[in-house]
């Protein structure tokens, strides 16, 4: 797959998790910071409607067919997501031994993103790179 390709990764029985990658990654090429935050902001685009100013958060208005009353807002830069990318990958090509251990944290990055989306309680519009991943919090 080249870059701006989707993958799916199954989990569970009945959820799709759509995936994403950097495609330079997978040829061995450096990929800056703001790849990286492009294919996340590609990746939120296919399955949500999410919108992004470069030095704000991300607004997520919908995320797989469900609409928030007030948005989800998540708070990354470029800078942010790479650097957190970079410090994850070490722990996270285990997970994916197939692929650069960059675009592994990318892959996990996204499933914690839908999992801090989906699990966050009704307050919690607000997530945040957290040393797990992604999680919710409150305004």
């Amino acid at each position: 797959m080249g870059r701006g390709e989707c993958g799916a990764v199954e989990h569970d029985r009945d959820r799709k998790v759509v995936t994403a990658y950097p495609g330079a990654l997978m040829d061995g090429e450096r990929v800056d910071d703001d790849e990286l935050y492009s294919e996340l902001l590609e990746w939120l685009r296919s399955v949500s409607a999410a919108s992004a100013a470069r030095e704000g958060p991300i607004v997520i208005s919908d995320f797989d067919g469900e609409t928030f009353a007030q948005p989800l807002r998540l708070h990354v830069t470029p800078e942010s997501l790479g650097r957190h990318l970079r410090n994850r990958a070490p722990e996270s090509g285990g997970a994916f031994p197939d692929v650069d251990p960059v675009v592994a944290a990318f892959r996990l990055f996204l499933v914690h993103v839908e999992e801090a989306v989906r699990a966050r309680r009704p307050d919690q519009r607000e997530l945040v790179l957290s040393d797990t991943g992604v999680r919710a919090a409150q305004s």
